[in-house]
């Protein structure tokens, strides 16, 4: 039993593992895929340990049911043909992790009764992220009017495992999960005066980087976010006066680079640029319309939308040779990747989430009540930015949405027990 316990001990560094390697492109990645085969082995030792394989959540059916989903596409959707050419069920690998992680931190919450290690973990996945994107970002002309600050930062577009850097809207919808969570938790350490060096360092970094990359929906979404962990975690009078005022000042300093202030020059070649990224954005938006009405059940398959043969039967205008990534929108991504049922399963993840949140913001104690607005700010953040780009589920960044979901589950777990030790 002692050996099933070490085990089950174990389960941190085999998802670390899998974290870093899914980062990897294909082949790299699917080398590693088979690390997904030991979930048995790990959760089988859980069953013998605490004599079950999971905690209830509300999440947990809607979880397995997007499982299904997803299996259930890959032998259903009009060109999974090409995916099982590529690589098979192995499409289901990042998402797949993704819902390990969430089983993972809501166990751990549950057996330990705390979430300080997730938290920790969290910020030193801020910090990592801060400093790659600093250092790695494929930075545009929309971050021109920043050049003076972006000419002292080193360049390293060749580091291992990320090769050629990242765009920075890529970059930024990433970021714009962690920074609410990483400011409601440095609001509340400074508050309580815990210690907060670590995650005050985070934030600034994640606050550099995203503000630099210029993503303007991120950034949109970042100042809502902010605002509402202001409002809710500062500490009522000056303190929470004066953490509104500064990101009024961010918005009215933002206000000023998007309209060129700074370089009155280029207002006019900006402004065309905008307007050829909105064209372009629409005909993404409207191929992928075309997909969801003429395959409402199924969309074309998971991944798909950039594929090949998808491309040639519903073209992008400026887009006949270049490679499309995604559909520039979350829902219609989802929808065009997985159909109606996609969507369904998308929106419930959210609205479960929110549910999930709001128990541990009303009942939890006054830290769970700080990650909750946190999640909650990171997840609406990114729904702006979300609605004029995307982070597919397939793509290397989808990790951490599943991480802030992860994190929701934990401070309800703890919430939950809570309860039942008060009562």
């Amino acid at each position: 039993m002692r050996v099933l316990r070490w085990l089950t001990y174990l389960e941190p560094i085999w998802l670390l593992v899998m974290l870093v390697t899914f980062w990897q492109f294909s082949p790299e990645r699917d080398a590693w895929l088979p690390l997904l085969y030991l979930t048995p082995l790990f959760w089988g030792a859980r069953w013998l340990s605490y004599r079950r394989l999971g905690s209830f959540t509300p999440l947990t059916f809607w979880l397995l049911a997007l499982v299904g989903l997803m299996a259930l596409n890959v032998y259903t959707a009009p060109f999974t043909w090409y995916n099982r050419t590529v690589n098979g069920l192995f499409i289901l690998g990042r998402p797949l992790l993704g819902m390990l992680l969430i089983f993972y931190f809501i166990e751990y919450a549950r057996n330990y009764k705390k979430t300080n290690l997730l938290l920790t973990a969290t910020t030193i996945l801020g910090l990592l992220l801060g400093i790659i994107a600093l250092v790695a970002t494929q930075w545009n002309n929309k971050s021109d009017q920043l050049g003076v600050i972006l000419d002292l930062l080193p360049v390293m577009l060749n580091l291992p495992g990320m090769k050629g850097g990242f765009n920075a809207n890529e970059i930024a919808g990433a970021l714009i999960y962690l920074l609410p969570v990483l400011a409601a938790l440095a609001v509340y350490r400074w508050r309580l005066k815990l210690p907060r060096m670590g995650v005050s360092i985070a934030f600034i970094l994640v606050f550099a980087a995203l503000f630099l990359g210029q993503s303007r929906l991120a950034i949109i979404g970042m100042l809502a976010a902010l605002g509402l962990v202001a409002w809710l975690v500062a500490p009522a009078g000056r303190w929470r006066s004066l953490a509104l005022l500064v990101v009024i000042l961010v918005g009215i300093f933002q206000v000023l680079i998007m309209n060129n202030v700074f370089d009155l020059g280029r207002r006019s070649s900006m402004r065309a640029r905008d307007e050829i990224s909105y064209s372009n954005r629409t005909g993404m938006w409207r191929s992928a319309l075309a997909i969801i009405q003429d395959y409402p059940l199924t969309g074309v398959g998971m991944n798909m939308y950039r594929a090949a043969p998808v491309r040639q039967l519903y073209p992008v205008k400026n887009y006949e040779t270049r490679v499309l990534p995604h559909a520039h929108n979350e829902w219609l991504q989802l929808g065009a990747d997985l159909g109606v049922p996609g969507l369904i399963g998308f929106a419930g993840l959210y609205l479960i989430t929110a549910y999930m949140l709001l128990v541990s913001y009303q009942r939890g104690s006054d830290d769970m009540k700080a990650l909750a607005v946190g999640v909650f700010a990171g997840l609406i953040a990114h729904g702006v930015f979300g609605m004029g780009d995307a982070i597919p589920w397939w793509d290397r960044f989808s990790f951490v949405f599943w991480w802030l979901l992860a994190l929701a589950g934990a401070a309800y777990i703890h919430t939950k027990n809570r309860d039942r030790l008060t009562r």
